[in-house]
């Protein structure tokens, strides 16, 4: 891992928000800046509603008096995104010899207002710890100082955010935290029980890798820059892993070379 230090160019160590090691510290035009806006709360598609209530009414009932409501128990649970920015040979970051700064370099006026618009929505971050702590360290010495943080970030930050910890402690340096201990999985199939809002996680890739294992997962968004880091790549963001069929939910692409793509993961086989 890249030790995160500030220098003229931004913070060394972090080339966007998430699990990422440059950030290029560029001006964001006026235009992309958060007014207060509100947006309804995501809802699932047709498409992807109707495989997941296929999916419930294709598994056996906990027992055979108790027929199963599919839209039911679609309603029953909060939406789960696993939000992910990757190259196109799947890289999640890049090490030291690499100088592609924020965003590899692409981030446009499309992307920008589409993040924007993501974190302007009703919804809770969920975080693990390693991508937490790198958050801190990046993301709160320049929401500190002046001009501060970037319209993106500023928006993530203020979002309530759940981390995910058996080894952080109190207090932390975030607007709007909550540390909860134990077993990911345990920990987000309760959140996916009383969430009224959708839940969403940036990064935190070892754990929504065990979240999309456990089946937790109901939508995988991925961000695929176009660049290809065989030289300088690291942190792959599916290495380990499980085998799944991904139905395509949403496509849509930005600034004319930016990808993204919206999966609802079923395991394979």
């Amino acid at each position: 891992m890249v030790a995160l230090r500030v220098t003229e160019r931004g913070v060394e160590g972090y080339p966007g928000y998430q699990s990422q090691r440059r950030w290029s510290g560029a001006t964001v035009p006026a235009r992309h800046q958060v007014e207060g806006r509100r947006c309804a709360a995501p809802q699932p598609s047709a498409s992807e509603r109707d495989l997941r209530c296929r999916l419930i009414r294709n598994r056996p009932p906990v027992h055979p008096d108790i027929a199963v409501n599919a839209h039911e128990e679609d309603e029953m649970t909060a939406t789960y995104s696993f939000d992910v920015f990757c190259t196109l040979d799947g890289y999640g970051s890049y090490n030291s010899d690499g100088d592609w700064g924020g965003y590899w370099g692409k981030a446009g006026p499309e992307f920008l207002d589409r993040r924007l618009a993501l974190h302007g929505e009703p919804q809770r971050m969920v975080l693990g710890a390693n991508t937490f702590r790198q958050f801190v360290e990046m993301l709160s010495p320049l929401a500190a100082a002046e001009p501060g943080l970037d319209p993106v970030n500023s928006a993530m930050r203020n979002l309530p955010t759940t981390v995910v910890s058996t080894t952080l402690q109190g207090p932390m340096d975030w607007p709007d935290a909550t540390l909860l201990s134990g077993d990911a999985v345990d920990v987000v199939a309760r959140l996916k029980q009383e969430s009224d809002v959708p839940l969403r996680s940036h990064g935190s890739l070892a754990m929504n890798r065990s979240l999309m294992a456990a089946g937790l997962v109901d939508r995988v968004q991925v961000t695929i820059f176009p660049v290809l880091t065989g030289r300088t790549g690291v942190d792959p963001i599916f290495a380990g892993a499980a085998d799944f069929d991904l139905e395509l939910i949403e496509s849509r692409t930005l600034d004319g070379h930016t990808q993204e793509l919206t999966y609802h993961p079923i395991p394979h086989g």
